[in-house]
């Protein structure tokens, strides 16, 4: 056995010792487990084996340095040679933790104004979605609180920015003029993780298109939340198929181009809505 297989079946012991202690189930690459670092009743935290280490991503948005004090803290095995992963470009600090600091302030988006949206448009929350009644929009000293459902965007590291979808009190969708100040922090390389990774992965450009292709397609889907962002993005080594799915709309083809460019043969499908103008969510609510 050469020493990186003796490593990779060392990482991949250690990673099925952690899930399973956390209630979960270990597979050939990874698992889904009950995360630590907040009071995790359904398993939210993803464990996987990178190329040189464990990876650790939680979908209810904590910090993977918070998720690895927390490992440490019960001692459990794996965790000491643990770090986040190298970012090309890293987000502003003071950005991250102002996103981080919203999304801990946000509560589960069940029984709010952000459920009520996303029943309106015909899907369901995930817990990547959550709910905030006073999320601050504007420059200081012109700064309102306005309730908001907000998404957390993340990459392999954890959650390093949120969008925010400005809400009514009853569940509408408020439009803004400046759509730039829905994301809080620098997007980067991340997306909307809206579900556990999967082998066979869909992207689309916004969060109720990528909820609507999963139901109609019952396709994981993640958000990329730009149509030029189909080209920054980056998904886990565990992500083998890639199925795009696009408004039926110039930006929809340029968002395909961009993606087959990036993402080469892992991109094996690219699905538009049958009328010109529509997303996938003008197709659930037919």
């Amino acid at each position: 056995m050469s020493y990186h297989d003796l490593h990779f079946a060392v990482a991949a012991e250690s990673g099925r010792a952690i899930v399973e202690s956390l209630g979960g189930r270990w597979g050939p690459s990874g698992g889904m487990c009950r995360c630590p670092a907040h009071g995790d009743r359904t398993p939210s935290l993803s464990v996987r084996l990178g190329r040189k280490r464990l990876l650790f991503h939680c979908f209810a948005g904590c910090d993977s340095r918070a998720v690895l004090h927390a490992l440490h803290a019960l001692r459990l095995p794996g965790t000491a040679s643990w770090s986040p992963a190298e970012r090309h470009d890293p987000p502003d600090d003071l950005s991250r933790r102002a996103a981080q600091q919203l999304w801990s302030e946000a509560r589960v988006a069940a029984g709010s104004p952000a459920e009520r949206y996303l029943a309106s448009r015909g899907i369901k929350s995930t817990p990547a979605l959550r709910f905030h009644p006073r999320t601050p929009l504007g420059p200081k000293p012109f700064t309102r609180f306005t309730p908001a459902m907000i998404a957390s965007v993340a990459d392999e590291t954890g959650l390093i920015a949120v969008h925010r979808s400005f809400l009514s009190r009853d569940g509408r969708r408020l439009t803004l003029r400046e759509p730039r100040r829905a994301a809080l922090g620098r997007l980067g390389t991340g997306l909307v993780r809206l579900t556990p990774p999967a082998r066979r992965l869909g992207l689309a450009e916004g969060i109720e298109t990528a909820l609507s292709a999963t139901s109609l397609f019952d396709v994981p889907c993640w958000a990329t939340l730009g149509t030029e962002r189909f080209c920054r993005i980056e998904l886990p080594p565990s992500v083998e198929e890639i199925v795009l799915f696009l408004d039926h709309d110039a930006g929809g083809k340029r968002s395909e181009m961009l993606a087959r460019e990036h993402f080469g043969r892992r991109v094996l499908e690219a699905h538009y809505p049958p009328r010109s103008g529509d997303d996938w969510n003008d197709v659930l609510q037919r």
